[in-house]
């Protein structure tokens, strides 16, 4: 039984600049890019699109490809990219859709992720749909009472 899957991904800005990186949990790692949560060169330069990423068993080879891609020219990078996803579409788009609630948007959603990250990163816990104001908003819903 497999404990780890690494994985080595590239983000993207909208102007072109390029983040190379290795994590053990490609979704949870890219909502923190999305949600500028760490201060560094993807904050900076928002590197918020998943155009690029492997899949590894083992972090030495993860690793060793990490630092292959980042030796690689800027041509030869963007070569590997549009090798698999030649429109630059950020694969990570329809991460997460499935957990809308009736009548939020897309905007709504992306924010309630983006607060359940940081909440993660600072050890809070995140308030369920069932507390408060959230529940209460959603119309027709049996609990309101």
């Amino acid at each position: 039984m497999r404990e780890h899957l690494y994985s080595v991904y590239i983000m993207a800005s909208l102007s072109g600049v390029l983040y190379i990186g290795v994590t053990s949990d490609l979704q949870t790692r890219v909502r923190q890019h999305k949600a500028s949560a760490f201060e560094g060169f993807s904050k900076k330069y928002r590197c918020h699109r998943l155009v690029y990423y492997e899949r590894y068993d083992y972090i030495q080879a993860a690793i060793g490809r990490e630092k292959q891609l980042k030796g690689f020219t800027r041509k030869k990078k963007i070569a590997l990219i549009e090798s698999l996803n030649p429109r630059w579409q950020d694969l990570s788009e329809s991460w997460d859709r499935e957990h809308l609630v009736p009548r939020q948007s897309m905007k709504e959603a992306d924010e309630a992720s983006a607060k359940r990250i940081m909440l993660s990163i600072d050890g809070s816990k995140p308030r369920s749909l069932t507390e408060g104001k959230l529940r209460a908003d959603i119309p027709g819903d049996p609990s309101r009472n």
